[in-house]
């Protein structure tokens, strides 16, 4: 049985017998007499034989799977199937004449639907004769056994023309042959399929040896008990049961979403149709602490697992109020144990599970709540569904996608092993997640069964592994909270950690002696483009030298602070490596931002000198350097290069999560972000990489590493902000290989021009998938790029993405040389792949915010899985990662809001609405609506050629999203504004349009 719910006490015989000796007319009234005196409960568990009189209609269920297979015609998804796979002689006439008798006693076995005038659907049981196997030779034409058992099991039924099960007889070889049978699910279960392979096991033994088989016909078809369920629904029975539900369902939530859903149908190798099945066992121990704790708690077996499976559930899903459905096998009522068809239903259970919960709490308040469940337990969970009104997605399962079943009590196959193995399967399914846990001995056995198009296998088996954990964890202590219930077992942990960090680390150096290094190699090689002259590494080398004693001599130094207000197509880079060859960090500071804000961040950084390209009043009393010719032309300094452990440079972050603050990286992680940029993009000495990051922006500094850890040559382009057809004429005369830019400035960039970048990487934002598609094209690396300013410029980097790829996502890849990426809950634990944390790095870190301790101490902590005394970086970024290690991004922590009760994501809400092929770039932001109330608004530019349209577009998200994180508005926009370091302006973006 698929799950230990019972009907209520059977009544005396008598009375059963009385109650089916009346006709269907005299039941469906007595019945109402038993609703309207408020005495369902004395409803008899018998099916009674169906009235002849009566025409044979589908029941409930087989209603529901009609509408199913109606919406999704041709589906194989509701395919039950089995192959027998023989070793010894098979006579094919036996295996006939045993599935024609089988065929013979259930009536089910020959259904046929038919259409009535009125549009009503009944059935009818034509005489199909005997059951002739289809046959199939697999000698000599390369195809396995597998590979045919799999085209079988696909292939779809026409429920118009019925024959609702099928054979196949396959000759493997010489010896082996193989017998694949196909049940439709609207005339069979699996408690039921079970029922017809042992009667058909049991006839063909009786065939093959010459004996009379002794089945005999069944006392209750399937016909009775859907002529059964159609009274108790005329008479007002299922009304009472619908009261039930509607209360225990009152305002359900939304459906479950784990981070990594769908992220399976990324995959160009996936089975469509398919469904997994990832194994796990409970050990004797681990089972028998299972039952101790039912005994203990004075619940049952299944109650302490299906609770145990929704603490996974809200763990994987961050849901603390969801729905889980458990399939009963229906059956309590006299006669049903030998009735082939779709008797089963479904049960919703609802789960309300809080991180202060004890397990104790959830094991009480389900058992307070199975009594009820018990009692409405057998209406069909398509009324269920009706009645609750679970807002509804395409393509999945409504009221609830996770499902659970302890297996306890099944016919016995046991006759079927005496000649063939059994191989079972369910070709699909509608639920995302099922759960199994079988009895087996002193053991258990479990499975978790997903869809292909869902989640990742490989996820889902760790998963898996944290159930096992979780149920060890509170079979031990059940008074623990929720909230303290590690889940990931120890030997997940310390692989998740493994997958977390990148190689060893370089020894590191500064930027200055890794471009003197390369003079010393190739002193020749051209290593910076102005535009109007080309300087060598040997010239550049010397020229940084040069302008580093200058700058010595006016204070410059180790410990100390040295800014730059130039534009980005001067000298800047030669000026920034001047000031770490003097041992000083440099802050650079954009000359056209106002110059009260010039005034106050100096004010605040108190740098000793300030180089800039026109006197600035706004330095107040500090040294100002407008560097001349005269200032490359001093004695070079020849002092050591700079204390790895020393810091480079200073620079601002952008203010999106409070006040700009000015974050000091030291030299030690640039040797090995240069060498792992040089590695990860395939840059060379004959790359020509643009420096489109203004100095004010951390991926300025990627595009020095980019470039001298490579040998390449840096291309400086014009002053000011690039974007659009400027941007594509500076890519295309400047002959740039390599760039690295934000998505949003990319964008604006035409996908034709460009004809020499083979390189391209984004960074600083999500990066919309339609990029992927716009700009992957043959011979060209589109790589995505992740890392705060706090960690060196950048901790992860995709491999080479591919058009056609992660069309719902841009993975940002794995951990680069040197770093650590470690995804924490809130208790600093490792989640599990597919399930969101917060991002935490550690390795080449800042050393933290400039003259702001608190903030540092607040953001920056202690490791607890690295050396002692080393730290970790507490980004507020969300994510999830694949069982390889690879991250996907999810937003921020601090953008995250309640929606009516529901978690929502601006990022989730901007991916949806830039999978629309007319939207070429999306962002979401919450604004304050109607009664102060936060309200979602996304913001869209169009595709090239494409007029996005938002009553469009909001019924696009609606077919992605629950029905409470659906934008209220999309504002269509022209472009995006852009912030000075090319990200998108939030704060820029117009409020939508009163309606």
């Amino acid at each position: 049985m698929t799950a230990p719910v019972r009907q209520g006490q059977r009544p005396a015989a008598s009375l059963a017998d009385r109650f089916s000796a009346l006709t269907g007319e005299q039941r469906v009234k007595l019945l109402r007499k038993l609703v309207e005196s408020g005495r369902v409960r004395d409803v008899p568990a018998v099916v009674p034989p169906r009235d002849p009189a009566r025409p044979v209609r589908l029941s409930p269920a087989q209603q529901d799977l009609w509408a199913y297979e109606s919406l999704y015609p041709g589906t194989p998804a509701l395919n039950l199937c089995c192959a027998y796979h023989f070793e010894d002689p098979v006579e094919v006439a036996h295996l006939e004449a045993a599935l024609t008798l089988v065929q013979k006693h259930h009536d089910i076995l020959r259904t046929r639907v038919t259409g009535t005038p009125d549009g009503e659907l009944q059935v009818d049981f034509p005489d199909f004769g005997p059951f002739v196997l289809e046959r199939d030779d697999l000698r000599g034409t390369g195809t396995t056994v597998h590979q045919a058992f799999d085209a079988f099991r696909r292939r779809p039924f026409d429920l118009d023309r019925g024959r609702l099960m099928r054979g196949r007889f396959v000759r493997v070889d010489e010896r082996r042959t193989t017998l694949m049978l196909s049940v439709h699910h609207a005339i069979a279960d699996w408690w039921s399929f079970d029922v017809l392979q042992n009667e058909f096991a049991e006839a063909y033994l009786a065939i093959r040896d010459g004996a009379e088989p002794r089945l005999t016909r069944p006392a209750v078809q399937y016909a009775d008990f859907s002529a059964w369920q159609g009274e108790l629904e005329e008479s007002g029975v299922f009304g009472e049961r619908l009261a039930f539900w509607r209360r225990y369902l009152a305002d359900p939530p939304g459906p479950l979403t784990a981070p990594g859903h769908g992220s399976a149908a990324d995959d160009p190798d996936r089975d469509p149709d398919g469904i997994v099945h990832i194994g796990f066992d409970l050990d004797p121990d681990a089972a028998a602490a299972v039952r101790a704790l039912a005994r203990r708690s004075g619940t049952t077996v299944y109650g302490v697992l299906m609770a145990a499976f929704a603490v996974l559930a809200h763990r994987v899903t961050g849901a603390e109020d969801m729905v889980l459905g458990t399939p009963v096998a229906n059956r309590a009522a006299k006669g049903l144990d030998r009735v082939i068809g779709y008797v089963m239903n479904a049960v919703p259970t609802r789960w309300r599970v809080r991180p202060d919960s004890s397990f104790a709490d959830l094991l009480a308040v389900f058992a307070a709540d199975f009594p009820g469940l018990v009692a409405n337990a057998d209406l069909p969970v398509g009324r269920i569904v009706a009645a609750a009104a679970p807002e509804r997605s395409i393509g999945r399962s409504p009221l609830f996608q996770w499902v659970f079943m302890h297996l306890t009590q099944q016919p016995s196959v046991s006759a079927v092993r005496e000649f063939a193995e059994p191989e079972r399967i369910h070709t699909g399914g509608e639920h995302d997640l099922v759960g199994v846990v079988k009895d087996s001995g002193d053991a258990m056995i479990g499975s978790f069964e997903i869809r292909t198009d869902t989640f990742s296998p490989e996820a889902v088996a760790r998963w898996a592994e944290c159930y096992v954990e979780l149920l060890r964890q509170v079979t031990a202590d059940p008074a623990l909270r929720v909230a303290d219930i590690d889940i990931v077992p120890s030997a997940l942990r310390e692989r998740l950690l493994g997958l977390a960090s990148g190689s060893a680390a370089a020894q590191p150096v500064s930027l200055p002696e890794l471009v003197a290094r390369r003079a010393a190699r190739t002193p020749d090689a051209p290593a910076l483009d102005t535009g109007t002259h080309i300087l060598t590494y040997a010239q550049l080398a010397d020229r940084v030298d040069r302008l580093a004693g200058t700058l010595a001599r006016l204070g410059a130094g180790p410990g100390e602070l040295v800014a730059l207000v130039r534009a980005r197509g001067t000298d800047w880079p030669v000026t920034a490596l001047a000031v770490q060859r003097t041992g000083a960090a440099y802050l650079p500071l954009d000359p056209e931002h106002p110059a009260e804000r010039l005034r106050r961040t100096l004010a605040d950084a108190g740098p000793v000198l300030v180089v800039a390209d026109d006197a600035l009043p706004a330095a107040g009393g500090i040294p100002v350097l407008v560097p001349g010719p005269e200032s490359y032309e001093g004695e070079p300094l020849t002092t050591p290069y700079p204390d790895p452990a020393a810091p480079a440079y200073v620079i601002h972050t952008s203010g999106s999560t409070g006040t700009p603050k000015g974050v000091v990286v030291p030299h030690s992680g640039l040797a090995a972000l240069a060498e792992s940029l040089a590695d990860g993009l395939d840059l060379a000495s004959g790359d020509r990489v643009l420096q489109l990051g203004p100095p004010t922006f951390d991926i300025s500094v990627a595009d020095l590493c980019m470039a001298f850890g490579s040998g390449a040559t840096l291309v400086l382009p014009p002053a000011g902000l690039l974007v659009g057809d400027d941007l594509a004429r500076v890519l295309t005369r400047r002959r740039v290989s390599a760039v690295m830019t934000t998505p949003s400035v990319l964008a604006t960039v035409p996908a034709g021009a460009c004809p020499d970048l083979r390189v391209l990487a984004v960074g600083a934002e999500a990066c919309p998938p339609e990029l992927v598609e716009r700009w992957a094209t043959a011979g060209r690396r589109f790589h995505n790029v992740y890392g705060p300013t706090e960690a060196t410029v950048a901790v992860t980097l995709s491999g080479p993405l591919a058009r056609g790829h992660g069309q719902t996502r841009t993975p940002l890849g794995r951990p680069l040389t040197g770093a650590h990426v470690r995804l924490l809950d809130d208790r600093l634990r490792p989640v599990a792949p597919g399930t969101q944390g917060e991002l935490y790095l550690a390795g080449p870190l800042a050393d933290g915010y400039l003259h702001r301790p608190a903030q540092t101490a607040e953001r920056f902590t202690a490791d607890p899985y690295g050396p002692p005394g080393t730290r970790m970086y507490r980004t507020g970024d969300l994510a999830w990662q694949d069982d390889d290690g690879t991250l996907h991004y999810l937003g921020r922590t601090d953008d995250q809001v309640k929606i009516r009760g529901l978690r929502a994501e601006p990022a989730e809400i901007a991916t949806a609405l830039a999978e629309h092929p007319a939207v070429g770039g999306a962002v979401a932001l919450v604004r304050e609506g109607r009664a102060g109330r936060p309200q979602l608004v996304g913001y869209v530019v169009p595709a090239p050629g494409r007029t996005p349209d938002p009553a469009t577009l909001l019924t696009h998200a609606a077919e992605r999203l629950p029905a409470g994180l659906v934008p209220a508005d999309v504002v269509v926009l022209d472009t995006f504004p852009l912030t000075s370091n090319g990200k998108i302006d939030k704060a820029a973006l117009p409020a939508p349009a009163p309606r």
